[in-house]
């Protein structure tokens, strides 16, 4: 796995801090800090081979997921949609086999 940068990310969200890690094939893990407590929802875009993907975002202080899934994506800049979220989430892409 190695660092996420905007070749496979853009975050959309002024004053976002994003750290992850990625085996753009199989697998992106993602960490989003907002760095405030107002009420966010993010809309990142994430650069992905074709393929079908499971997204998982997890609330790092309540431990809740929320799952969702994207069949025939045709590669390339894919949108999200995170759920309602304050401060930080976290993010997994994993390909479907």
């Amino acid at each position: 796995m190695k660092p996420v940068n905007k070749d496979i990310v853009r975050t959309g969200l002024p004053g976002t801090y994003v750290e992850g890690l990625s085996n753009i094939d199989r697998v992106i893990m993602l960490y989003i800090s907002t760095g405030d407590d107002t009420h966010k929802i993010f809309h990142p875009e994430i650069n992905i081979p074709a393929g079908s993907y499971q997204v998982i975002w997890l609330d790092p202080v309540s431990g809740n997921t929320t799952k969702e899934e994207c069949n025939g994506h045709r590669g390339g800049w894919l949108k999200i949609n995170s759920p309602g979220f304050i401060r930080d989430i976290a993010l997994r892409i994993e390909k479907k086999q």
